[in-house]
């Protein structure tokens, strides 16, 4: 008998990625959103949609009891549609609320109907600044910038109950989505703005980002399933400079050469927590995810 797998945040960027190679496994699939316009799209790649608001706590235990699955995959998040450091700030507290309360809601319930396996999205670009790679016993970057800093809390919190429950858990620290339905396609925020010149590099643009294709993300979430539990960087081989991956991504988006900035100039147009991003963040290794999960990623697109 196949595995019965709930997928909560279903209408997000992975969730229909995941939803494909999860059928391709054979797995009985209930994909869960609040999005309605999502339903048919989720039906139509063979899973049983499912309108879902998870901060109805009642709601989200009487759906998982009649369903009973035996894995719960919760990629819940709620980010707007254009990355900009305005909507970013608008949309932290639903997005917080969403993941935690929500969150909490999916494992509490899952905790009561004996789910067997509970399978976390994190992030894998929020570590520490230390020399070389970090690896995932690295800890988070709890003393940046005001917003980096309380998103790091949030992570933390969120994996620690789900460590410290009875359920087998699988934490996935991605690195930044891009491909289909992410702000990183050509005509998507990114790619917009970039040709509207409005995404400027800076002086010692050194921070290191970790990419990771969607489709490499799903995949290799639906292969945790076949590993022990674990937490694991799924991001590609080559974390890249801010200043390379802008320049590269600029020329893929046909956009003009980015401007660069000063880093005073920079923090009062893009706001501190940017220029933490655009200067300080740190590469991930993903050896770990490479050696138990048989992760390939593609390298970057763009490049």
């Amino acid at each position: 008998m196949s595995l019965k797998i709930f997928i909560a945040g279903a209408g997000g960027a992975i969730g229909l990625p995941l939803i494909s190679y999860a059928r391709q496994k054979g797995y009985q699939l209930f994909a869960a959103t609040r999005n309605e316009n999502r339903k048919k799209k989720i039906e139509s790649l063979g899973a049983e949609a499912i309108l879902l608001d998870v901060l109805d706590e009642k709601a989200v235990h009487q759906n998982l009891e009649a369903i009973r699955p035996d894995v719960i995959i919760d990629v819940l998040t709620s980010l707007p549609q254009e990355y900009t450091p305005s909507a970013m700030q608008e949309y932290g507290p639903k997005d917080a609320e969403v993941r935690t309360k929500g969150g909490g809601h999916l494992l509490k319930s899952a905790i009561q109907l004996g789910v067997k396996r509970y399978l976390l999205q994190s992030a894998a670009f929020w570590y520490e600044q230390g020399e070389g790679l970090a690896i995932e016993e690295t800890p988070f970057a709890f003393k940046a910038t005001p917003g980096i800093a309380a998103g790091t809390k949030l992570l933390f919190v969120n994996e620690t109950r789900l460590k410290m429950s009875p359920i087998l858990s699988t934490i996935l620290r991605y690195g930044f989505f891009y491909g289909p339905k992410t702000w990183f396609e050509k005509d998507a925020s990114l790619g917009r703005q970039a040709r509207e010149g409005k995404l400027p590099l800076v002086d010692h643009g050194n921070g290191i980002w970790n990419f990771v294709h969607i489709e490499d993300a799903a995949k290799a979430t639906i292969d945790a399933l076949d590993a022990k539990e674990g937490t694991y960087n799924i991001n590609d081989s080559n974390p890249i400079e801010f200043s390379k991956w802008l320049n590269a991504f600029c020329k893929k988006v046909d956009a003009p050469p980015p401007i660069t900035l000063s880093q005073k100039e920079y923090r009062k147009n893009r706001g501190d927590d940017f220029l933490y991003y655009a200067t300080s963040l740190r590469g991930a290794s993903n050896e770990k995810a490479i050696k138990e999960l048989k992760f390939n990623p593609r390298p970057l697109e763009w490049l």
